[in-house]
């Protein structure tokens, strides 16, 4: 029987497998840049677009993941954990609201194309793209300042760059197993180049 006050399998996974996931897509967007640069020209590096979309979608479906392997191991409902999520998603004293809903957008959109669920703030896959983004767009210092990268086109007309909710919703996840009784390493975790703990 599995005791329900330690979140242990959901936090090996997210050590064995989500870090892991976002660490390939950090390294995608980085090639995505390099092509990019190579011929500013975004036609000319599709195949280094489409594997940075991918690598992002990958990191999102693991980490929704997470939501289901906290359930089983703590009982809490899907709906209490996600919304447990959200405020937990802080880094150095900035609340990036949503990034866990538009990772799990993400990973459902990846999955199954069209989303009619109203808790999704994209509507489909299409809502998935890599463009060229100018400074300023999104938070101040989140994602590339300028060129190519993931970003969602939320159903309101927003972008929000997946190099920022990514790295955000990981240390929402972190904070949320420490609340719930995981062991975490002291050393310092960096997703998508953001230092994120402790």
């Amino acid at each position: 029987m599995l005791d329900k006050g330690m979140v242990t399998q959901t936090t090996a996974f997210l050590f064995d497998y989500v870090l892991p996931a976002a660490a390939d897509y950090f390294a995608a967007e980085q090639a995505l840049s390099q092509a990019y640069n190579a011929t500013k020209n975004l036609a000319n590096c599709q195949l280094a677009a489409n594997l940075a979309i991918r690598r992002a979608c990958e990191a999102c479906v693991a980490m929704d993941g997470l939501t289901d392997r906290a359930h089983i191991e703590t009982g809490q409902s899907l709906t209490a954990i996600r919304a447990a999520i959200d405020p937990l998603c802080t880094i150095n004293g900035y609340h990036r609201a949503d990034a866990f809903v538009r990772v799990s957008a993400a990973a459902n959109a990846y999955k199954h194309s069209d989303l009619s669920n109203p808790r999704h703030p994209i509507s489909s896959f299409g809502n998935i793209l890599a463009v060229g983004l100018g400074f300023g767009l999104d938070g101040f210092g989140i994602g590339k300042y300028s060129g190519v990268e993931v970003i969602l086109t939320l159903s309101n007309g927003q972008q929000r760059k997946m190099l920022g909710d990514i790295p955000y919703a990981a240390r929402g996840w972190l904070s949320y197993l420490q609340a719930n009784g995981a062991a975490l390493p002291p050393a310092p975790i960096t997703v998508c180049n953001v230092a994120i703990w402790p």
